[in-house]
């Protein structure tokens, strides 16, 4: 009997001993964000079969908002279609890290008192979204990243309080009303020589009727 009960005893401290073992084993998320960097309300989805994140503010409190470049591992990839959308009206900056290869499509919609936007010097970013920074109306300058190579349609139309823009060589296409609503007092620099538009930029670009920026020609 007593044989027994000290073999029960040396059982049960056996698996405890592996039962610690294998907890200290295993991941812990809260290990994972050790290196976090981003502001806190951000939320994240994973996207491309589990590979990538997209990022969303809808739950951001802070006016000053810093994209992570990863969350959990992996690359934070896309932003958000709507993820900022002016329901965060808030929003006075954003600073947006390398690893963003897309703005989807009203990302930053109607956000009427965001003035700054800062890419990373190496930023990757390729295709700027539908309407994502249109009616940004206190936006007052933003650099387009060498990486972009489209601008969807009207996605910086009435961005009213930008004095000049350039348009990245990069750039094959520009969709339609990219940059409507704006006024001859703005002016945006593009890397072709006047009446040799590419072939890859919507002939209505800087929208119909109506006053339109300043167009400076930088093509040799």
């Amino acid at each position: 009997m007593k044989k027994s009960a000290k073999l029960f005893w040396i059982l049960a401290l056996i698996m405890i001993i592996m039962f610690a073992v294998t907890a200290c084993d295993e991941p812990n998320d809260d290990d994972d964000d050790d290196t976090y960097v981003g502001t806190e309300g951000l939320s994240f989805t994973l996207i491309n079969n589990g590979t990538a994140y997209r990022v969303s503010g809808s739950s951001v409190k802070s006016s000053d908002v810093i994209i992570p470049a990863s969350y959990k591992g992996l690359p934070v990839t896309n932003i958000d279609g709507f993820g900022f959308q002016g329901d965060n009206s808030t929003l006075n900056s954003i600073t947006i890290p390398s690893s963003i290869t897309t703005i989807e499509a009203n990302a930053f919609y109607t956000c009427a008192n965001l003035t700054s936007v800062t890419f990373a010097s190496d930023s990757r970013l390729e295709i700027i979204g539908r309407q994502a920074f249109s009616d940004c109306t206190s936006l007052t300058s933003i650099t387009i990243p060498e990486s972009v190579t489209s601008i969807i349609e009207f996605a910086f139309s009435h961005c009213i309080s930008i004095t000049s823009i350039t348009i990245p060589a990069s750039v094959a296409s520009v969709g339609q009303n990219a940059f409507s609503r704006w006024t001859s007092s703005q002016t945006i620099y593009v890397h072709w020589t006047e009446g040799n538009r590419p072939s890859g930029w919507n002939g209505s670009w800087l929208g119909g009727v109506g006053e339109k920026a300043q167009i400076v020609y930088l093509g040799q």
